[in-house]
């Protein structure tokens, strides 16, 4: 599959805001997205540039929880995070905004981003690898990473084989299951 250039402007949100209370998300008066659950994302939503207005309400009540107005820019892709204030009180939105870039073919790019409201600043390592992502403070993102995708069946085996052993277990035994 190729990549193609962003041709027209996007937005999604996460639900980055540890609560059990699911929220209703509307946006220019009309739902967008119902029950968003914390953790989640929505699906991306085509826009035309200009200013919108993003409601979020709770699921079950419909209570008020977060307004704004959103400027949406041509050709450009965004997440907006709902994650707590630095005072915890309540849920504020950041605009995480991506130029688009196009993905070369069997790639994957990931970055990591810290809105854990009670954390110091994070530190991602791959097993037996120098750290991806150092110190991402609070409220703050990190840059892209790509990694080749595709066919991964020659790393299955060797990692399968090395739970096996730090997990002390024998072939065909239920632990080893």
């Amino acid at each position: 599959m190729k990549s193609h250039p962003v041709l027209g402007s996007y937005l999604r949100l996460f639900h980055a805001f540890p609560t059990s209370q699911s929220f209703d998300v509307y946006l220019d008066e009309k739902k967008y997205a119902k029950d968003l659950l914390y953790e989640d994302f929505t699906v991306y939503k085509a826009l035309t540039p200009g200013e919108h207005q993003l409601t979020i309400c709770t699921h079950r009540t419909l209570d008020i929880v977060y307004e704004r107005s959103v400027w949406i820019s041509e050709h450009r892709i965004y997440t907006l995070v709902l994650a707590y204030l630095p005072d915890g009180s309540k849920m504020q939105g950041y605009l995480l905004n991506d130029p688009p870039k196009p993905i070369p073919e069997e790639h994957l790019l990931i970055r990591t981003a810290n809105f854990s409201q009670h954390t110091s600043p994070i530190t991602l390592h791959l097993e037996d690898i120098k750290p991806i992502f150092k110190k991402i403070p609070l409220r703050q993102v990190g840059s892209y990473l790509a990694f080749i995708t595709g066919n991964v069946t020659n790393m299955k085996i060797p990692c399968a084989m090395n739970a096996r052993d730090m997990a002390k277990t024998e072939v065909g035994t239920p632990e080893n299951e």
